[in-house]
């Protein structure tokens, strides 16, 4: 799906924005303004992705597959349909361990402080 097809006030699919690629990680934004942003992405089984400490919390939800989830040393698991909040001003490493697609959403309230 291009992100053309993605017009305001019409439906989509939102696990469709984005496809696997081999042994990559596609992100897509969905909404892209200064106050947050909502992404989608296709993480290929094995990849990885960092997120450094950030001042927002980031809602993430999966779509389809299964993450290892590492925020700050806690680990969870989360699988299809389930979602987790990642706590402002830490480290967190997704790996996907099955095909995995997620939601990702960052809202800046411009009340934090980005030390």
């Amino acid at each position: 799906m291009e992100h053309s097809d993605m017009t305001k006030g019409m439906a989509f699919d939102t696990s469709e924005i984005v496809q696997f690629d081999h042994k990559n990680i596609v992100v897509r934004s969905i909404i892209n303004k200064p106050n947050g942003n909502l992404s989608v992405a296709a993480i290929d089984t094995g990849q990885t992705m960092e997120r450094k400490s950030l001042p927002f919390d980031t809602y993430l939800l999966v779509l389809e597959g299964q993450a290892k989830l590492t925020i700050g040393s806690e680990v969870h698991i989360v699988k299809h349909g389930q979602s987790i909040i990642i706590p402002a001003r830490l480290k967190s490493i997704l790996k996907a361990t099955i095909k995995l697609k997620i939601l990702l959403s960052i809202f800046k309230t411009g009340n934090e402080i980005l030390s």
